[in-house]
Order: C-alpha cells, then sequence, then structure tokens
C-alpha cells in the first residue's frame, strides 16, 4: 500500500477520466476543469483513458485553449494498462450521467487508491463512494457541482490521498 501511496506523490496532481467518449460520460467536465485548474494556476496533469465520437472535439478544444501540454490521450488499453496509469494517478473523474450502467473504472480507481470524484446517480457511486469518506459526490449532475467538488480536492493533496487510501480500504 505504501509504494502505492508513494507513487503518487508528485508536485503535479495526476487526475485520470476513462471511458468512451460519448455525451451520457460527459468527457467535456474533464475539458472545462483543466481550463480553471489552469487559471487557478494549479499543477495538474490530465489522463484520458479511451476513444469515441467527442474526441477529436476535445483534443482540438484542449488545443485551442494551449491545453496540450497538460493531456495525454492514451486511447483504448487493455485493463492491466488502465491500472497502470490509475494507479500513477491521485484522483479518477467518473462524471457519467444516471444513464451509466454500473461503470466498472469505479472499482479499478478505487482498488488503485484514487480518489474518486463521482455523479451521485451513476452506476455504482451510490453504492461505492461515501462523499467526503473514500471519494467526492455531486449530487444534480451539473458541471457546476462536479467543479466545486473537483477543485476541493485538488486543492488539497493530502486530503485527495486520505480519500484515495479509504477508497483502497
Amino acid at each position: 500500500e505504501d509504494r502505492l501511496f508513494d507513487g503518487k506523490r508528485n508536485d503535479e496532481v495526476q487526475i485520470v477520466w476513462a471511458g468512451r467518449m460519448i455525451p451520457l460520460k460527459h468527457p467535456e467536465y474533464a475539458v472545462r476543469l483543466a481550463k480553471e485548474l489552469k487559471a487557478a494556476g494549479l499543477r495538474f496533469h490530465m489522463h484520458f483513458i479511451g476513444s469515441g465520437p467527442m474526441e477529436e472535439g476535445l483534443k482540438a478544444e484542449i488545443y485551442g485553449s494551449g491545453l496540450s501540454s497538460y493531456f495525454t490521450f492514451y486511447g483504448f488499453l487493455t485493463p492491466d494498462r488502465v491500472r497502470d496509469v490509475m494507479e500513477r494517478c491521485s484522483v479518477h473523474l467518473f462524471t457519467s450521467n444516471y444513464l451509466e450502467g454500473w461503470g466498472t473504472v469505479v472499482n479499478e480507481a478505487m482498488n488503485s487508491g484514487c480518489c474518486c470524484i463521482a455523479n451521485a446517480r451513476a452506476g455504482a457511486t451510490p453504492f461505492l463512494i461515501r462523499d467526503r469518506e473514500n471519494g467526492m459526490v455531486y449530487g444534480d449532475g451539473s458541471y457546476e457541482a462536479f467543479a466545486g467538488k473537483a477543485m476541493a480536492v485538488l486543492r488539497d493533496p493530502k486530503e485527495a490521498e486520505r480519500m484515495g487510501r479509504a477508497a483502497y480500504h
């Protein structure tokens, strides 16, 4: 466990988003958040795993906003490679809406010691995440609710680690 968390400590917060890039999963929330993180002067890197019809538009927005150096796109990965990336990250963004099934990425991220920031109505969230205990839950699915929870965690890496450890356990 200590090896896992020692590997997450970095001068920039490592954030992961994983899934198909489709409207119900709201990958655009991660891009909007990146703009706010940069404006706030926070050091971070966003890892995007997956692909889908929204990918090119997201990449164009990232490039056009001068955020390219803050993002790594991996495309689809094997489950083992997804876990490798998650284990290097402190925070997982689960931005899917109520149409999400279970959302296995939540289980994977928690087992990788990530603090998940998750929509309360998405898949596994109400069964696995207890707000401010082992992750952060935002209630209404709005970007503003999501960003408020995300900024609180990303401004306090020790709190993100505390919740990530609770998630791991």
